[in-house]
């Protein structure tokens, strides 16, 4: 609330707006990273997983495939190649698995490795073919098997 002075009563801030400090005789946005509901006593920093425009009522989540820890966000910050968040609000990136790889910034899920192809480690970005002599006969492959003898 504030007071604007004159014979006027106190009157409610809008969301994504307070009136702080002595006096409160303006309501004023809230900085980019925080927010406010309607009259709120302050503006509050945004949470984890979400992120804050200046004058915002609400924390907006992360969208699918970005992510951010920190409180008071002004921006999400995307998964890298390699790993992906699935859903909103996420507070970090999941390395993709070894057998599994994405190959782009934002990703929302991993890829298996198809049959033929492997990847041994977590957080690949490509799956590689099995050398010559080798085989991988199913999706997910961590390894190549050595061709039997014949």
């Amino acid at each position: 609330s504030y007071c604007p002075g004159g014979a006027s009563p106190l009157k409610s801030c809008a969301a994504g707006s307070s009136a702080e400090g002595a006096g409160k005789t303006l309501c004023t946005p809230c900085l980019a990273g925080r927010y406010a509901a309607v009259d709120a006593g302050s503006c509050l920093k945004c949470t984890s997983g979400h992120y804050c425009t200046e004058g915002t009522s609400t924390p907006q989540p992360c969208p699918a495939g970005t992510y951010v820890l920190a409180e008071g966000a002004t921006l999400c910050i995307q998964c890298q190649p390699g790993s992906y968040s699935k859903g909103e609000g996420a507070t970090a990136c999941l390395s993709c698995t070894a057998g599994s790889y994405s190959s782009s910034p934002r990703s929302t899920a991993c890829t298996s490795c198809s049959a033929g192809t492997f990847s041994p480690a977590d957080k690949t970005i490509s799956c590689s073919p099995c050398d010559r002599g080798t085989y991988a006969p199913e999706d997910q492959s961590t390894f190549c098997t050595p061709c039997g003898a014949g």
